[in-house]
């Protein structure tokens, strides 16, 4: 059916100008489907040229009551009341409104689209969402973000309720660990598995402190969340230090307050403690995980090693044997949680200084995921070469410090 004729059906529909309006939702330029509604009542021939401001009605009226939406498009300042008095509380800068839209409605919509067509109409619930957001973020003053925004609010007509989905807070940071008795992470109580029992004296916890813990608990507290997840860009391990600024993001989840300083909570960490430093905290967004997880950083170490036996400073430069390829099975330690099998890593330099007769100095830049105390132990020849086996005594490493991670 042509315009006109479409026009005049839905003339005979008790519809209201907003559900009449929508019909024609594509055509014209800024306009409401309100006032598109009221220019279809009020021609007498309708053409796609009709569609313009200029042919806006000067008192436009609606009915109380239509067959299609029931009257809602009517009750949106209600529904708006409704969105801000639910997120109130919450500090954002963006919104979106979702609705989940009553049975009854579905229906009719589906309805009216099969009779007359879905060329220019548009949808129920994006003219509710639009309606509603619209008038929300200017109360509020707040901007829209159709991919990711800080809360989404859905309008449950049927039980006038809002229900709130609350995207995470991000906060994007640097780190330096400086204790040898700190994990990267929550260890749970390998006897009671965080329950509580005495031999982690009812804490639920490995170790009484982490790095997470030590770096969100502030950021916690700020945002107002009651759950953290912790992204490091790779660990290290429990005895050993980091002074290579690793990568990590700490997600809030369920903030209430979204413009923290994040300034103010780095001074907060870097004082209140010495185990941890942060560094370049600020927001972030969710691809950065991503980014920082599909890294492949190279990094540099420096060990201590002891020697079982005295080694001549001469022979000391045979451990260029090393750069190059290594092989490196799966270490024993990790075997529990990790596949075993056997993987090719890149060693690209190593400095050595020679102590004691027994006790060397070494720097490593190696590949990432390169196993360095496996690399000077030989872990029984599961890595090839090894320290131990070109000088021909027992390496062991004693302390183990990153102090360099490519970025």
């Amino acid at each position: 059916m042509n315009l006109d004729e479409k026009k005049e059906q839905l003339l005979k529909e008790n519809l209201c100008n907003h559900c009449l309006g929508r019909q024609f939702a594509r055509l014209g330029h800024n306009l409401q489907n309100k006032e598109r509604g009221a220019i279809v009542r009020n021609r007498n021939t309708l053409s796609k040229k009709d569609f313009t401001r200029e042919n806006i009605p000067v008192n436009i009226t609606d009915f109380e009551n239509c067959d299609l939406c029931g009257g809602i498009f009517n009750q949106i300042d209600k529904y708006v009341d409704l969105v801000l008095k639910r997120i109130d509380n919450y500090e954002i800068n963006t919104i979106l409104i979702g609705t989940h839209v009553p049975d009854k409605i579905e229906q009719k919509e589906k309805y009216y689209r099969q009779k007359y067509g879905e060329q220019y109409s548009n949808h129920f619930k994006s003219e509710f969402n639009r309606l509603i957001g619209k008038k929300v973020q200017a109360i509020k003053d707040i901007g829209v973000n159709f991919e990711r925004p800080d809360l989404t609010a859905i309008v449950d007509i049927k039980n006038e309720k809002i229900n709130l989905q609350i995207n995470s807070l991000l906060i994007y940071g640097q780190y330096n660990k400086y204790s040898r008795e700190l994990p990267q992470t929550v260890l749970f109580c390998y006897n009671c598995h965080g329950k509580g029992c005495e031999e982690c004296d009812q804490t639920g916890l490995e170790y009484s402190q982490s790095v997470q813990q030590l770096i969100q608990k502030p950021i916690l507290n700020h945002s107002g969340g009651k759950e953290a997840k912790f992204h490091g860009a790779g660990r290290e391990d429990i005895d050993a230090r980091c002074f290579g600024k690793r990568e990590f993001v700490v997600e809030i989840l369920n903030p209430v307050n979204r413009n923290i300083d994040c300034d103010k909570i780095k001074k907060e960490i870097n004082t209140n403690q010495s185990k941890v430093e942060v560094f370049n905290l600020n927001f972030t967004k969710k691809e950065a995980i991503k980014q920082f997880k599909e890294k492949r950083a190279d990094k540099t170490y420096r060990c201590l090693v002891s020697l079982s036996d005295p080694v001549e400073t001469e022979k000391l430069k045979t451990l260029n044997k090393i750069k190059g390829a290594i092989e490196q099975r799966t270490p024993q330690r990790v075997l529990q949680n990790r596949t075993d099998k056997t993987r090719i890593r890149q060693v690209y330099q190593i400095i050595y200084e020679k102590i004691t007769d027994t006790y060397l100095d070494l720097i490593i830049k190696a590949e990432a995921g390169t196993y360095i105390k496996e690399l000077i132990s030989g872990d029984k020849n599961r890595t090839q070469p090894n320290v131990s086996k070109i000088l021909q005594c027992q390496a062991r490493c004693k302390n183990l410090d990153i102090i360099d991670i490519d970025k």
